[in-house]
């Protein structure tokens, strides 16, 4: 089924001021692996990051006390995301992430490995149905634009995790932030680990905020390396 994408606005001045002078906000994943250490939080917040993901999956209890923890580190008015790395079935994920509800994390990433889905679309649409109800989004990090299509089309995701070295291209990267539009999705890219990603995430992410979405609601990305500063009470990408 094809999909009418949306026409570009033309060049918003006060978008790019807003870049040039706040930068793009970001949120960091690296200090709550599954196995890290308490200490490994805390320096994070030492060094200004205001919003986590934390990987979940292994053990139900050790999740939940882990999603408490960070939960108390960062306070209520912080931001928490929660990313199983397709640990879990698709009943599995909805009764999991029901019980650590009490911590309002924004999503659950990847809550389900394509294979316990057939199709894989279904499935993370009734994820995300359930966990709506729960003011939960769902994420995932697909590899083309025609699954990133599929999904939207079935009402399955809420947010959409761009890799963008993984799309393979500029275009496949542009079509699916357009989609994204269209469907009133959140579009977030992954500049997770090289540099090289970071510098590369840095121009998609300008484009969609100045000619595709206009907004920075609800509109992060992950970043773990130096190009990431501290600016207020929040981490965000300044460019140059």
């Amino acid at each position: 089924k094809k999909v009418k994408l949306p026409d570009l606005k033309p060049s918003s001045s006060t978008s790019e001021e807003q870049m040039l002078k706040h930068g793009y906000l970001t949120y960091t994943t690296s200090c709550a692996w599954l196995g890290y250490s308490d200490q490994q939080l805390k320096q994070a917040l030492r060094e200004g990051w205001t919003m986590f993901r934390v990987k979940v999956g292994a053990d139900l209890q050790v999740d939940i006390c882990r999603c408490r923890f960070v939960g108390e580190m960062i306070g209520p008015d912080k931001i928490m995301m929660l990313d199983a790395n397709k640990q879990w079935e698709i009943k599995e994920a909805i009764e999991w992430v029901t019980k650590p509800s009490e911590f309002k994390p924004l999503w659950i990433k990847e809550p389900t490995f394509p294979d316990e889905d057939m199709p894989f679309q279904t499935g993370h649409a009734n994820i995300s149905k359930a966990l709506a109800l729960l003011e939960i989004g769902v994420a995932t990090r697909e590899h083309d634009r025609v699954i990133f299509k599929q999904l939207l089309q079935a009402n399955a995701l809420s947010y959409l995790q761009i890799d963008s070295c993984r799309l393979g291209s500029v275009n496949e990267n542009l079509s699916v932030l357009l989609m994204a539009k269209k469907f009133r999705s959140k579009a977030l890219e992954n500049a997770y680990g090289l540099r090289g990603l970071s510098e590369l995430v840095q121009h998609l992410i300008i484009f969609n905020y100045i000619l595709v979405s206009e907004s920075l609601e609800s509109r992060l990305v992950i970043q773990n390396t130096p190009v990431a500063i501290d600016y207020s009470d929040s981490s965000f990408f300044f460019f140059s």
